[in-house]
C-alpha cells in the first residue's frame, strides 16, 4: 500500500502545550501554523524554544515560542526541484551546540535521492547558511518508495531508512549487495570514500556487513519496503520502524538499543506476519511487534 510522507502533516502543524513544567502532561493541540505538505519536524539539541519544520518542497520553517517565524530558515527548493517524493527527512547533529549542523534527506531531479548537511548561522539560530550545503550521500532512485527518515542514535551515528523503489518483485530488499529495501547506518564525521563525491561519510566499524564481500558496508538491516517514519525511544534508545505494507498489512518493528544490526524484516518474503513467497525458513526473519490490516502507520517519539 502506498503512503506519502506528506500526508503526515499536510493540513498544518499542531503542537501540544505542556500542562506541567515537568512534562508529565500535555494540553490539547493548538494549531500554530498552516504549512502545506509539512513532512518532518525536529528540535535542535538544547533548544526547546524552536521547532523546525521541513516541507516536501524543501523549505525549513521555524516555529518559535508558538509562532511561525516570517523568514524561512532554509530554502532548498532548487535542490529538490520537481522530483516526486520531495524532502522527507530532517534531523540535528548530536553536537549541534558546537558545530551547528543539521541534515535533510530529499529526492532530486533525474531520479536521485540525496542526504545533505547544512550549518546554521553563527549569529542567528533560526537561519541556515545555504552555501554550507554538503552532499553526504547521493544515489539513483525512482519516483516512489525511497524511505527518507533520518536521525541519530545514541551511538552518535546517523540512521537512514530506505525503500524498495517499487522493485519488490526481484527480491532486491533481501540482497545485501543492493541499496534497495535497506536501513543504513553512517558515520557522518569521517570520509572513507575521498575519491567519491557521492559518498562523503565513513562506515561505522560495527556495521554488520562492513568488510564482508558480498555486502554493502552501509547496510544496517534488510527486508524493508518503505519505512518512511521511524523513531528512537528517547529513554531506551530502541528504534521503532513503521513500514508500509504491499496492500494487505502494515507493520511496526522494534529494534532494541543493544542490537548489533543485521535484522531481516522480511519484505518481500513476508508482509507483516503474512507469508508471501518462500525465501527461506522463518527463523531468518525478524517479525513485527504490531501487524495491522491496511491502515497507515506513523511512529513518533
Amino acid at each position: 500500500m502506498f503512503r506519502h510522507a506528506g500526508a503526515v502533516l499536510a493540513a498544518g502543524i499542531s503542537l501540544a502545550t505542556a500542562a506541567a513544567a515537568d512534562g508529565q502532561g500535555f494540553g490539547p493541540p493548538q494549531q500554530v501554523a498552516a504549512l502545506t505538505n509539512a513532512s518532518a519536524v525536529a528540535y535542535p539539541p538544547g533548544d526547546r524554544a524552536r521547532l523546525f519544520v521541513l516541507t516536501l518542497s524543501g523549505m525549513v520553517r521555524v516555529i518559535e515560542n508558538g509562532a511561525l517565524a516570517p523568514t524561512a530558515c532554509l530554502d532548498a527548493t532548487a535542490a529538490v526541484g520537481n522530483s516526486a517524493n520531495g524532502a522527507t527527512g530532517l534531523c540535528f547533529d548530536p553536537e549541534y551546540t558546537t558545530n551547528r549542523y543539521f541534515y535533510i534527506f530529499h529526492s532530486a531531479p533525474l531520479g536521485r535521492v540525496v542526504l545533505a548537511r547544512y550549518q546554521m548561522s553563527a549569529t542567528d539560530p533560526a537561519l541556515a547558511d545555504p552555501t554550507s550545503r554538503l552532499v553526504l550521500l547521493q544515489r539513483p532512485g525512482v519516483s516512489q518508495h525511497t524511505g527518507g527518515w533520518i536521525d541519530f542514535g545514541k551511538d552518535g551515528y546517523l540512521y537512514l531508512s530506505g525503500g524498495d523503489l517499487w522493485q519488490d518483485t526481484n527480491g532486491s530488499p533481501q540482497s545485501v549487495t543492493t541499496w534497495t529495501g535497506k536501513f543504513f547506518r553512517l558515520d557522518v564525521r569521517g570520509d572513507d570514500f575521498p575519491d567519491d563525491a557521492a559518498r562523503n561519510y565513513a562506515i561505522p566499524p560495527g556495521n554488520p556487513f562492513a568488510g564482508l564481500h558480498p555486502g554493502l558496508d552501509e547496510i544496517w538491516a534488510t527486508g524493508i519496503r518503505n519505512a518512511y517514519r521511524c523513531s528512537f525511544d528517547r529513554l531506551t534508545g530502541d528504534l521503532w520502524i513503521a513500514d508500509v505494507g504491499g496492500g494487505l498489512r502494515e507493520e511496526v518493528n522494534r529494534q532494541p538499543a543493544n542490537s548489533t544490526g543485521g535484522e531481516n524484516y522480511g519484505w518481500p518474503c513476508w508482509e507483516g506476519n503474512q507469508f508471501r513467497s518462500n525465501c527461506g525458513p522463518a527463523s531468518m526473519f525478524t517479525f513485527p511487534i504490531l501487524d495491522l490490516e491496511g491502515v497507515p502507520l506513523v511512529v513518533g517519539s
